[in-house]
């Protein structure tokens, strides 16, 4: 807040309520992650593709930047308890993100494509979760590996 110039009751007087915040915030948020995961990727497809999503999204880099990085990891759980409009919101991005990721996979079915789709990302939020979670740094990068591992190896029919 002090780098914008406001007050956070200032802020905070845009809003009804936190609900609306995150509301109204999170499209935003997730579009500018989902932009910088994909950007550069163009010619990439399938299996490729969701490989070079895990190695930018389970990153040490990403894991360290907590700030800058994905706000998925931190704000879930304040959107489970959440209303409706920011589970709403959520379930917005996540399809536009099923439907992004899904047309990566010409020839497979549409519920395989997004069965990829949406494994990629429960695997990927969820890792790095865990990985920012855990005070171990051996363990944590471990995380961050198995979860690379798996997305390559991961097998749909």
């Amino acid at each position: 807040m002090k780098g914008a110039g406001l007050t956070v009751g200032g802020f905070y007087a845009h809003f009804q309520s936190k609900e609306a915040l995150i509301a109204e915030t999170l499209p935003e948020v997730l579009r500018k992650t989902r932009k910088e995961l994909f950007e550069g990727l163009d010619e990439l497809s399938g299996t490729d593709f969701l490989v070079a999503i895990a190695d930018r999204y389970l990153s040490t880099r990403h894991r360290d930047g907590v700030l800058a990085g994905c706000a998925l990891p931190a704000i879930l759980s304040e959107v489970v308890r959440a209303g409706d409009a920011p589970r709403k919101a959520l379930s917005d991005e996540v399809e536009r993100f099923i439907s992004e990721t899904s047309s990566r996979f010409e020839g497979e079915s549409t519920s395989v494509a997004r069965a990829r789709a949406l494994s990629v990302l429960a695997v990927c939020v969820g890792g790095l979760m865990l990985a920012r979670a855990v005070s171990n740094p051996e363990l944590s990068a471990e995380i961050l590996s198995s979860c690379r591992s798996l997305v390559a190896s991961a097998r749909f029919e």
